[in-house]
């Protein structure tokens, strides 16, 4: 076959052929009969194969950078539409509806009597989904219904169904609890109840569903020697339940998508004040003080990322390379912006936690992220899902299996989550950020052998 520069020098050979008294003949001389001589044949023929030469050779040099000219029109792309929603109007209200003002008092109400203190409803975060979100929070009794456990892609024996939220734990006795809640339908298929339920606009409720988990961590006493006195120091966690992640995408690929997604904010209170605030993003997050935040009256926000559904202090593009060094800027991102408002503790469970005891679930293991008992804040409230320890969601997807891809180490199907008391949603913690370490680079088991720990920084400012 033969190379451009072959072909370049038979070009200029060719046009060397041609004489220039041929040209001035063509140019100049009429022939006998009075008329311009036709072009010459010879030179048609060979002006032709040069011009096609040349645009044979355009496009092949097209097609060598076609990947460096995609990129550069899918950054641009991304860049314009950053510019755009970064523009978009999230202006918050000044204040909630007044039903909803109303059924949060109701709540307040109906608590007085029991472990949960007011001030963890009174500064309870406000939840503000995208305004394109499509999977909304979802009721656990649902996502249990439409899923059945299974290890190795395969059934469990010996289930007792149906399964519950009050003995879900019995899921622990097989192989340690090593199980995975799988869809009853194909995944790809993306069935309807991963949809969950948006919020109602005047109540900010999911009406008949129940999709978060507040858990209050009272803490040792913490002797304040420039006030010379002891402080109480009370963690009180949000946990918000999505039975989808919608993966990020970028460059037309998609990674990450799984079923089953926790999500959490935590408050620091001292002596009743809220001190420091944690947004959970993608197995980390970020700390801010109370004040740093912004706030719907005394409650605090948390923007929810459109389908990944981690927790931002503000509407932006948030760059996925600030979560993650492994993937390169620009690239994905989490979009945030004033979409439906959701108050969480009106659809919440109330448990207070206690690490000081053994765990006191039957069918627990040792080998269980954290050590301890969850009492509910009324007798009728499950617990045995506080105690299960396995994933929320399928297994992750074989490589061979239909929709599965790969995108350089990362999958378009990943395996489901751990539930509450496990990575970044211990419930036990000295600092306001969980201990979780810097991520290596992934693998088909989803682990890392990396053990660097994350550094926390409470900032003061978004």
């Amino acid at each position: 076959m033969p190379t451009n520069y072959e072909d370049a020098e038979e070009d200029e050979i060719m046009l060397e052929q041609i004489r220039i008294d041929d040209l001035e003949d063509v140019a100049f001389l009429p022939d006998e009969g009075g008329a311009t001589r036709a072009p010459n044949s010879r030179l048609k023929q060979y002006a032709a194969r040069v011009l096609t030469r040349q645009r044979d050779c355009l496009w092949r040099t097209i097609e060598r950078f076609r990947i460096i000219i995609m990129i550069v029109i899918a950054l641009a792309v991304t860049l314009v539409l950053m510019n755009f929603v970064n523009s978009e109007d999230n202006t918050l209200p000044e204040r909630l509806p007044d039903e909803s003002i109303e059924l949060a008092q109701q709540v307040i109400e109906q608590l007085a009597n029991t472990t949960i203190p007011p001030f963890a409803l009174t500064y309870a975060p406000i939840v503000i989904l995208d305004r394109e979100e499509t999977y909304f929070p979802s009721d656990l009794s649902t996502h249990l219904q439409n899923t059945h456990p299974t290890y190795n892609f395969t059934p469990t024996p010996d289930t007792f169904y149906p399964l519950n939220l009050s003995n879900l734990d019995q899921l622990n006795n097989f192989n340690g609890g090593d199980v995975y809640l799988s869809s009853r339908e194909p995944i790809v298929s993306l069935p309807v109840w991963l949809r969950g339920q948006k919020p109602e606009e005047s109540s900010l409720r999911t009406e008949n569903a129940t999709n978060c988990v507040i858990v209050v961590v009272e803490k040792e006493l913490e002797r304040n020697e420039t006030l010379n006195k002891h402080l109480n120091v009370v963690d009180v966690f949000y946990l918000y339940f999505y039975s989808f992640n919608d993966g990020p995408r970028g460059l037309g690929r998609q990674v990450g998508n799984h079923i089953g997604d926790w999500e959490h904010s935590m408050i620091r209170f001292t002596d009743g004040i809220p001190t420091a605030i944690w947004y959970s993003q993608h197995g980390f997050g970020a700390a801010y003080t109370y004040d740093a935040v912004q706030k719907i009256g005394k409650r605090p926000v948390a923007f929810s990322a459109r389908g990944s559904h981690s927790n931002w202090p503000e509407a932006l593009a948030h760059d996925f390379h600030g979560i993650d060094e492994r993937i390169p800027s620009h690239l994905a991102f989490d979009y945030t912006s004033r979409g439906s408002i959701w108050d969480p503790t009106l659809s919440a469970l109330f448990y207070t936690f206690n690490n000081t005891q053994p765990s006191l679930s039957p069918g627990s293991n040792p080998s269980s992220a954290e050590s301890g008992i969850y009492t509910p804040a009324f007798p009728t409230q499950p617990t045995g899902f506080l105690y299960f320890n396995g994933q929320w969601g399928d297994q992750q997807l074989r490589i061979e299996d239909k929709g599965q891809e790969e995108i350089y180490g990362f999958f378009k199907w990943a395996g489901g989550p751990k539930g509450i008391g496990w990575g970044d949603k211990v419930m036990s913690r000295d600092k306001v950020c969980p201990d979780t370490t810097i991520p290596d680079a992934p693998n088909e088991s989803n682990t890392s052998d990396k053990t660097a720990v994350r550094e926390c920084i409470i900032r003061g400012s978004i």
